[in-house]
């Protein structure tokens, strides 16, 4: 990295990690995005979940006449 891209980092208020606090944030990160696909995930399996009720429901409408 040149001279000024570090000035403009420090600047900037950059801090510098060692490998070990590195690796703890990308952890972090990654779990974290894990957490959010589950949420995305659950929130799609109900939706399908309920259409899929409300379908046979329909049917069951249907045929009981």
């Amino acid at each position: 990295m040149s001279k000024k891209k570090k000035k403009e980092a420090e600047d900037k208020g950059a801090l510098h990690l060692d490998k070990h606090d590195h690796d703890l944030i990308l952890d972090e990160s990654a779990r974290r995005e894990m957490l959010e696909h589950d949420e995305v995930v659950d929130d799609d399996s109900d939706i399908e979940d309920s259409e899929s009720e409300s379908s046979e429901e329909d049917e069951d409408e249907e045929g009981g006449d």
